[in-house]
This record gives structure tokens, C-alpha cells and sequence, in this order.
């Protein structure tokens, strides 16, 4: 990308390394995404010198840090890894402990139709399968580089 290109101007170019988030905030939008993530913070440092020993103590805490890191397991583990790639098979104890864990990040269900992947969805018409393409892909030049027959 040149310099006096503009980040949209470079991606019509065809320049694939263009960053999503550059210098074309304004300070109004800097400031309220500053404001949104640090004043949460600072209201929990507030509020806890001020609840502390009535209604808070070391098993809240504790719980906290536990559910926080289930629920991150849960979420990236069991929701991601295996529930999204079925990257590892799980048994079934192992697969409802994990639901319920990425269930506490509140990030909706487990199982839901997603690009037209939904198991007991009807194929279109007989011979296909919910995930079959109903129209080729256009070739690109990669592909057909890469189909090509090597001389050998």
C-alpha cells in the first residue's frame, strides 16, 4: 500500500495485508471506547473495598476465578475446539460438562443452525446433502494451477 492510498482504496487494489482498525477514528470514538472499557474496571475496584466482608469475601472471589475459567474453557474448548471443529472426541460426560461450562459465558446454544450445516435439515432436492453446492465454484487461477496434471 502506497501512501497515498487510503486502506479502502488498497484493498480494492488488491493489497491483502490492510489493517482493520487504522487511524480513521476520531477522538469522540477513541474516548467513548476508552470510557466503555475502563470504567468497568474501575467500578469493580470501587466496589470492592466498599462490599468487602458484607456480602464479599474470599469465597467470592474464589467462585469468580472458578467460573471465569470454566466458562473460558468451556467457551474455547467445548464450544470452539469440539462442538465447531470436532477437532477430539469426547465421551458424554466429558461433552455435557463442557456445554454447560461455555453455557456460563451466555453466548447462546450449544447446537444451532449455522451456514446451512444443521444436521436434520432436508437436502433441497434428492441426491444432495444440506452442505452440497448448488452451483460450482468459479475457478480461480490457483485452482486451476493446481489441478493441472504435472508432466511426469
Amino acid at each position: 500500500m502506497s501512501t497515498t492510498e487510503t486502506p479502502s482504496q488498497a484493498s480494492r487494489s488488491g493489497d491483502a495485508h490492510v489493517p482493520m482498525v487504522g487511524d480513521q477514528h476520531t477522538r469522540g470514538a477513541m474516548a467513548l471506547i476508552a470510557l466503555f472499557t475502563i470504567t468497568p474496571l474501575l467500578a469493580l475496584f470501587a466496589a470492592v473495598p466498599v462490599a468487602w466482608g458484607w456480602g464479599l469475601g474470599w469465597v467470592d472471589v474464589g467462585l469468580a476465578v472458578l467460573f471465569y475459567y470454566a466458562s473460558g474453557l468451556g467457551v474455547t474448548v467445548g464450544f470452539h475446539r469440539h462442538f465447531t471443529h470436532r477437532s477430539f472426541k469426547a465421551r458424554k460426560p466429558l461433552r455435557i460438562a463442557l456445554a454447560v461450562a461455555g453455557s456460563f459465558a451466555v453466548q447462546g446454544p450449544v447446537m444451532r443452525p449455522t451456514s446451512g450445516r444443521w444436521p436434520s435439515r432436508p437436502s433441497a432436492s434428492p441426491g444432495t446433502t444440506p452442505t452440497t453446492p448448488t452451483r460450482p465454484a468459479p475457478a480461480t487461477e490457483s485452482s486451476a494451477a493446481n489441478s493441472t496434471p504435472r508432466p511426469g
